[in-house]
């Protein structure tokens, strides 16, 4: 026999050894002879001594692996080698890549983004997640990307043990919330970019008021929650002015003043009094104080 699988032994059975005399006569030899090696160890064309006594023949033999694949080695320059875990002969190269991928590069603040991995040949799986700036946004081991506050980052994917590396630009836009203005029940509402400026309406007018600001402070920028401001109002006084038409009040005056709020009942003085007449009341009725210029009223 003389084609052998690596690692197996010298077949003995059907070798045939002669040893020749110089007087010309020769022996056949079936026993007591040794063979190296008689293991084969590794593939190729490999001669195998047999010895006995003194004397040496040679034997060429042809041995091959079956080559059991090992897993895949990185070497360097992207290229990975797949080597028999027996003959440690070179099986197979491959040049690999690593890209990342994503439904957006866009995430809003707070919200989270799906990362995809892809190796050339879907080699390995032994991928390895980082930020290039965690202030801006996380990444866990599965490429699952967590915003933290607005800006641009970097997520870098590694094939674990290489320097194989690829990046994902990762853009966190802010969150929108609300802002709410409400003026005598009527609300206007405006969407506005956390950390962006609120711009205050103008101010809102009412008739019979002053407006005085509204609710709460408005904060320089937009935090990350909804707001809600109300109109806040002054009720102001107008002047009430009675007219004794010819006649007085006690006191000697013949003009009285009743500072009223807007939309309050306006209280007249006590009756004046006028020789020869008798009161018999105010023209117009007092009513309420609906009139920002005041109003005058005249005794009867």
């Amino acid at each position: 026999k003389t084609d052998y699988a690596l690692g197996e032994s010298l077949d003995t059975t059907g070798l045939t050894i002669t040893e020749y005399y110089n007087s010309g006569k020769s022996v056949t030899v079936t026993e007591g002879f040794t063979c190296t090696p008689n293991v084969f160890t590794k593939t190729g064309r490999q001669i195998v001594t047999v010895t006995y006594g003194n004397s040496t023949a040679t034997v060429v033999v042809n041995v091959t692996c079956a080559h059991n694949e090992s897993v895949w080695s990185y070497i360097g320059n992207n290229i990975f080698e797949k080597i028999c875990s027996d003959c440690t002969t070179d099986i197979e190269t491959k040049k690999v890549y690593l890209t990342l991928s994503a439904d957006s590069n866009e995430v809003i603040n707070k919200g989270t983004l799906a990362l995809t991995p892809a190796v050339t040949d879907n080699l390995t799986d032994d991928i390895t997640f980082a930020s290039r700036n965690e202030s801006i946004a996380t990444v866990d081991e599965n490429g699952v990307v967590t915003a933290v506050s607005v800006g641009t980052t970097k997520i870098i994917a590694n094939i674990a043990d290489t320097d194989i590396n690829a990046e994902f630009e990762i853009n966190v836009i802010p969150r929108t919330f609300t802002v709410t203005w409400i003026v005598d029940g009527k609300e206007t509402v405006d969407n506005v970019e956390e950390g962006s400026t609120i711009k205050n309406p103008e101010n809102p007018s009412k008739t019979g008021y002053t407006f005085t600001g509204w609710s709460q402070t408005i904060p320089d920028s937009m935090p990350d929650c909804d707001l809600t401001f109300t109109a806040t109002w002054a009720v102001n006084k107008y002047d009430a002015v009675f007219n004794a038409n010819g006649g007085a009040w006690t006191d000697g005056a013949t003009e009285k003043t009743v500072s009223t709020e807007y939309g309050a009942e306006i209280i007249a003085p006590e009756s004046p009094i006028k020789q020869g007449y008798v009161f018999s009341g105010w023209s117009p009725e007092t009513g309420i104080m609906d009139s920002v210029n005041g109003k005058i009223f005249t005794a009867e």
